[in-house]
């Protein structure tokens, strides 16, 4: 523990991730959380790795505050089930509710790869499609989305040995990896996201809401009552258009409405919003700022 907390202090990062929590015992936990806060200071950050973690499993490394976070191990495979229409839209709902229920002050981080397991683009055979409704839904949700390195270019992630393969650089003079092809425009996306959720509090830790699930189409709303801000996620997993109707959230007026996704300005007529989504497409709905 002094090694690691040395070169944390040399180094000056905010955080560790701390691999396979379980095989280590309570006490050697509280104790790191204790020296972590007294020599690194009272917000170094501590995500732990507890294999099939939910809030769940998770709780009793959070009710001794031993952690802040926690990796969430069911969302990759319910968000890959069902971008590619496995179950009920109303229960995959359900799921992105249920991870509201940790403990407070404590956070679930959800990936779409990791190191242990075959890479979600890998799994959804390289269809970057889907898999972008898949990083939609996950910069949506919340808690803490981990990028795993690489899948922000579309690097495969096969499985092992692949998901620990080399980052692909592109023609950038670093190896190993150099040559390997990326997609920069799947990475202009992810940098897209990023502001997207870092604009809006209510992605990150509003409460969610369902306002439509039917067939292939998802609605829902995420709002974060102490800021007021409020946003619509809406997904269309199928292969045809579909028309999505709902009220809008409570506050937003007359609009104007705007898919900060796709850049374009949504109706709002007498309280609610009607919007069509081509397949396999997804819309973010803010209320635009008046100018």
């Amino acid at each position: 523990m002094r090694a690691q907390l040395g070169w944390a202090a040399r180094s000056g990062v905010d955080g560790f991730r701390l691999d396979t929590v379980k095989h280590v015992s309570h006490p050697f936990w509280q104790e790191h959380r204790r020296r972590t806060r007294e020599q690194l200071g009272r917000g170094f950050f501590l995500l732990g790795e507890v294999w099939g973690g939910d809030a769940q499993v998770l709780d009793p490394w959070f009710s001794a505050d031993e952690l802040d976070a926690g990796f969430d191990f069911g969302f990759q495979g319910s968000v890959l089930g069902f971008v590619q229409g496995r179950g009920r839209a109303v229960a995959f709902d359900r799921y992105l509710k249920s991870r509201e229920k940790v403990r407070p002050g404590h956070l679930l981080a959800h990936f779409l790869s990791s190191h242990d397991v075959p890479g979600a683009l890998y799994q959804l055979g390289g269809d970057t499609t889907h898999f972008r409704l898949a990083a939609i839904l996950q910069f949506t949700s919340v808690g803490i989305p981990v990028i795993y390195y690489g899948e922000e270019v579309a690097r495969p992630g096969g499985d092992w040995p692949e998901n620990r393969s080399d980052m692909p650089w592109g023609d950038r003079k670093i190896l190993p990896g150099e040559g390997k092809p990326r997609d920069e425009a799947l990475r202009a996306d992810y940098k897209r996201l990023i502001a997207i959720r870092r604009a809006h509090p209510a992605l990150f830790r509003g409460v969610h809401e369902k306002l439509v699930a039917e067939g292939d189409l998802l609605v829902f709303l995420q709002k974060d009552p102490a800021s007021d801000d409020a946003v619509v996620v809406a997904v269309n997993r199928g292969d045809k258009p579909l028309v999505a109707r709902f009220p809008a959230p409570e506050g937003w007026g007359a609009g104007p409405v705007r898919d900060e996704w796709n850049a374009v300005v949504v109706p709002l007529t007498g309280g609610n919003i009607e919007t069509t989504l081509e397949g396999k497409t997804a819309q973010i709905l803010v209320r635009e700022a008046r100018r």
